[in-house]
């Protein structure tokens, strides 16, 4: 009896050891910081990095977060998106303003460290494509955005560092 009880523990943990297993965290999920020195920007740079969080919810669906750093690296959040990996689009929440934004992005997974995201601004009147990225070794996170421009294309490189 003993050693049926021992084999359905076994049995239990590797079950419970298998579905940890299969609910293994999404790269992109946890903190991460904007790092001024490894991203481009077309214009002046931001004049501090922000943060990004993201959370995964029971549901499989995900929640961002943008923080503002102020002189103290105080966390003001200033945007959130609820959304899926399933290409609809989502409206931001502009979080000092409380309201809805005008903008929306739809995530569509490439694969599981890519990301295809599209972005809708001003109502859907202008729509920009961009990939984001997590290292094989999953501590950097990169979006590459290329953008029409009226001088021509514009391109956007932020890279994250994990926190």
């Amino acid at each position: 009896m003993t050693q049926v009880v021992s084999r359905a523990l076994v049995v239990l943990a590797l079950s419970m050891a298998t579905l940890a297993y299969g609910q293994v965290q999404d790269p992109f999920v946890g903190t991460w910081k904007l790092n001024l020195d490894k991203s481009s920007f077309p214009g002046p740079p931001p004049l501090r990095p922000y943060l990004l969080s993201f959370e995964q919810a029971t549901d499989g669906s995900f929640v961002g977060i943008v923080f503002d750093l102020d002189e103290q690296n105080a966390r003001t959040a200033v945007a959130r998106i609820a959304y899926r990996y399933d290409g609809m689009d989502n409206l931001d929440q502009d979080l000092v303003a409380g309201v809805p934004a005008t903008n929306s992005l739809a995530f569509t997974q490439i694969d599981g460290r890519t990301l295809e995201v599209v972005h809708k601004l001003n109502q859907g009147r202008s729509v920009y494509r961009e990939t984001r990225s997590v290292s094989e070794d999953g501590r950097t996170r990169t979006f590459v955005l290329t953008a029409p421009d009226l001088l021509g294309p514009v391109s956007v490189v932020q890279v994250f560092d994990r926190e």
